[in-house]
């Protein structure tokens, strides 16, 4: 019976131990969810992006107005695939030729994908207001990590403002009045007049092309 109380001990020893072990993982786990959520809720900083002067900038054109070839980039400032024509193709259109005299260029914004995308848009021509349309694009194309995920709320749309130098008290009253929601329904009827009816499209010479096409397409134009 001794034998046997101090096997039963032994196992209740170690079934504390077990339990506590138990216990432990369960708070370590716990701790380090609730440092996930508040990381996550924590204000993300501002990317700031490698923004170069764009040639002959002009509101929202660049480039010669007499250039052989006129190129209008529709662009949803949420689209992710408008971001990536930005990243990777946009920049080699512009040096090509933008800067080279040969191509005419004008962005419309369209904003299709939620109030985000017309919040952002609104920003954009109120940056433009202090002609710094282009620089305030790109804080948008930099800062975003996907559809209506809060990445356009006002808040954050004024800290781009803020980062670029703009002056603020003109720029606020813009942004939180929606002072160009009309020109942006305007922009988006104009984009169905043409139909077009996703982003990124690329007109080129009055011809609609995807984001993948656009080089070829303004070789093509400028050889004719």
């Amino acid at each position: 019976m001794a034998k046997d109380g101090t096997i039963n001990k032994k196992k209740k020893e170690q079934q504390k131990k077990q339990d506590l072990w138990v216990i432990l993982i369960i708070s370590i786990i716990a701790v380090a969810i609730v440092a996930l959520i508040v990381i996550s809720k924590l204000p993300k900083p501002v990317t700031v992006p490698s923004t170069t002067a764009k040639p002959m900038e002009d509101g929202l054109n660049i480039g010669d107005p007499n250039a052989k070839v006129k190129v209008i980039e529709f662009a949803d400032f949420q689209c992710p695939y408008c971001e990536l024509y930005w990243e990777q193709v946009e920049p080699t259109v512009i040096e090509k030729y933008v800067a080279t005299n040969q191509v005419y260029y004008t962005y419309s914004p369209m904003a299709f994908l939620g109030q985000e995308s017309i919040d952002a848009a609104n920003a954009a021509y109120c940056a433009n207001d202090q002609g710094k349309f282009w620089e305030y694009r790109d804080y948008l194309f930099a800062n975003h990590t996907g559809e209506n995920v809060g990445d356009f709320t006002q808040a954050k749309l004024l800290k781009f403002g803020q980062k670029l130098g703009l002056d603020m008290t003109a720029f606020k009253e813009c942004v939180t009045s929606g002072k160009y929601t009309s020109k942006v329904n305007d922009a988006n009827t104009y984009a169905a007049g043409l139909n077009v009816n996703s982003t990124p499209t690329i007109l080129v010479n009055g011809t609609a092309y995807s984001a993948g096409d656009a080089e070829k397409a303004i070789e093509d134009a400028l050889a004719k």
